[in-house]
């Protein structure tokens, strides 16, 4: 069983059925989350996620988003350690905070890091990022 901790673009290619240029990245996302339900794969939210999401989503478009996930769904709440790394990595590399405390959660969760930002390039040596396509 592989565990995936999907960054929140790649969620809002799924949600928004987003498209770049021609290439329609909703598909990707949709394909992605697809093989992860027919294999019974896990997939991480974190609490940074949830609150990206809300963003952009109510709480009850959230819901229903995860909603089909449910069984394959685990949670997971950054500590003040994370937090603490994630603030200093942030601030010698230049990298938004978020993206660093993404990917130190799925380091730590030891699952793959879903992503399409760039910023995760400066981040390969805390956790390698694949984009949906890759892994279908």
């Amino acid at each position: 069983m592989n565990k995936y901790y999907i960054d929140t673009c790649i969620w809002r290619d799924y949600f928004e059925k987003r498209k770049d240029k021609n290439v329609n990245l909703g598909r990707f996302a949709f394909s992605f989350l697809l093989k992860i339900l027919k294999k019974e794969d896990l997939i991480m939210v974190s609490d940074l996620l949830v609150y990206e999401l809300k963003k952009t989503f109510s709480e009850k478009e959230i819901r229903s988003l995860f909603l089909i996930f449910d069984a394959f769904r685990v949670e997971i709440f950054s500590s003040n350690k994370q937090i603490i790394e994630a603030l200093e990595i942030s601030s010698m590399r230049k990298v938004p905070f978020g993206d660093v405390l993404h990917a130190i959660l799925s380091r730590d969760s030891c699952s793959v890091l879903v992503t399409r930002d760039r910023h995760f390039k400066k981040l390969k040596d805390i956790s390698e990022s694949k984009r949906p396509e890759d892994l279908t």
